[in-house]
């Protein structure tokens, strides 16, 4: 884990997250659902293509990149409504040069950082927060944390790469089948 690039991204996400937040009002919910399918699908081809580079050292990262990353992946994780690792895995792999196993574990620590922040600008905003999924969606992240990060440790990093793109492609068609009809 990279908790300096962690922070950094956390501390320029966060403002984009309540930028984004405010976004997605004016668009259906359908349709923002089909337009997250295919970012997740785009940036699964594009973490599959990208070759595995060396770990940047923590002294040596490109913080300015950083920081504009943080801002972006915020930016979207308030306009969809997700602030999970989909969006700050890749950006921690593409953008500032982690593997993906050290990746992983930096996007957890964003990820807790930009939970709380989207949870505070949706109750700033005075939006309707539904705490039992909420509760659910938790409770289910610690549990499928608890077991991921011991299945990918028997994943190379390049295995891990194309089964997380996998994931990502086969959920995002899931979700243009479910919501296009009621796009449309």
């Amino acid at each position: 884990m990279d908790f300096k690039t962690g922070t950094l991204m956390a501390l320029t996400s966060i403002p984009g997250i309540y930028i984004g937040s405010y976004m997605n009002k004016a668009v259906k919910g359908s349709l923002l659902l089909i337009l997250f399918a295919f970012l997740m699908i785009a940036i699964a081809v594009k973490m599959v293509r990208k070759k595995e580079e060396a770990s940047t050292p923590v002294d040596g990262a490109d913080y300015p990149r950083v920081l504009g990353l943080g801002f972006l992946v915020g930016v979207a994780s308030g306009f969809f409504g997700v602030g999970g690792g989909f969006l700050i895995v890749p950006a921690l792999t593409m953008g500032a040069g982690l593997k993906i196993h050290r990746a992983v574990g930096t996007s957890l620590f964003v990820i807790v950082l930009n939970g709380l922040a989207g949870f505070v600008s949706y109750e700033i905003q005075s939006r309707p927060i539904d705490f039992p999924v909420v509760i659910l969606f938790v409770l289910g992240g610690l549990i499928g944390d608890f077991i991921g990060v011991r299945l990918a440790r028997s994943f190379s990093c390049r295995g891990l790469k194309r089964t997380f793109a996998v994931i990502v492609v086969l959920v995002a068609l899931y979700l243009i089948g479910v919501n296009l009809p009621g796009a449309l």
